[in-house]
């Protein structure tokens, strides 16, 4: 029996929503709260005062996965091995700097999707299950 895992590295874009204070230029992740000094300003500059802006991140990563051996003597079985990490990180969002900087749910978006892009590359990997152990009969 042939179990196969993956393994490799992809760059992948990633749009991010952020609001961006049309006067000052501040950016914030989640939608501001109006108070009413700021709808009277809206109201003074006839435009709102936040507008959600689309950014772009470029990020770089590589991973793998090797599945485990879970049949056979016990010293021989071994639970699946996981890896990711992060190679290079770029945004054209002001004060986003590090792939750290995005939102947890940004960060495991970008993560998923370089995964899918690496296993979709075809370069996958063949691991025999049983290791010569054909017959345990």
């Amino acid at each position: 029996m042939s179990r196969g895992g993956w393994g490799g590295s992809s760059t992948i874009e990633l749009t991010i929503l952020r609001w961006r204070n049309t006067l000052t230029g501040e950016i914030l992740v989640d939608e501001p709260c109006l108070d009413e000094d700021d709808e009277t300003l809206e109201q003074v500059h006839e435009q709102p005062l936040w507008e959600e802006v689309e950014f772009s991140c470029s990020v770089s990563g590589s991973g793998g996965f090797t599945p485990g051996r879970y049949s056979g003597p016990p010293e021989d079985c071994y639970p699946d091995e996981e890896d990711f990490e992060i190679a290079d990180f770029s945004s054209d969002c002001p004060g986003l700097i590090r792939f750290e900087d995005l939102t947890k749910g940004e960060q495991e978006d970008a993560a998923e999707k370089i995964c899918d892009s690496i296993k979709a590359s075809g370069d996958d990997r063949d691991y025999d299950d049983y290791g010569g152990y054909d017959d345990y009969g």
